[in-house]
């Protein structure tokens, strides 16, 4: 999530708060004190539920780490509105300016788990679904599709 409060541009990813560059420096220079001005970047994902009000969000590996992804079917149960949504961001400082960039990946749960190719990734991939390929988890889709 990308916040703005008062001019300083705050990113919360996972629980771990990011500032920009540009903003410390801002910071610094009401403080008085030197500072250093640096270039970040980072890359953020989250995973966004609508019919759980957007649960988990930023908070997924914790949920993953403490439930898996059989808690998300359970807490799925019932519900009509299977979408979920990834959300990407990759942003950086160049100096001067921050740069953000979000895409959103919308797709859908699934009622059960499988599959067995994460493709190098999450195990989220179990349950989630993607309209290109209709009632298919992305772990039953081979490499090249």
């Amino acid at each position: 999530m990308v916040f703005n409060f008062g001019g300083l541009t705050t990113i919360l990813t996972k629980g771990t708060v990011w500032t920009s560059s540009k903003s410390l420096k801002a910071n610094s220079l009401k403080l008085k004190k030197p500072f250093q001005v640096s270039i970040l970047s980072l890359m953020i994902a989250v995973f966004f539920i609508p019919a759980l009000k957007g649960f988990p969000g930023p908070f997924v590996k914790l949920l993953l780490d403490n439930f898996s992804y059989p808690g998300i079917i359970k807490l799925m149960q019932g519900e009509t509105d299977r979408r979920a949504i990834f959300s990407f961001a990759v942003g950086y400082f160049d100096g001067e300016k921050d740069h953000i960039f979000v895409a959103d990946e919308e797709g859908f749960i699934i009622d059960e788990p499988r599959g067995d190719n994460l493709h190098g990734w999450t195990e989220l991939l179990y349950i989630y679904g993607h309209p290109s390929f209709p009632g298919r988890s992305l772990a039953e889709l081979s490499d090249t599709q």
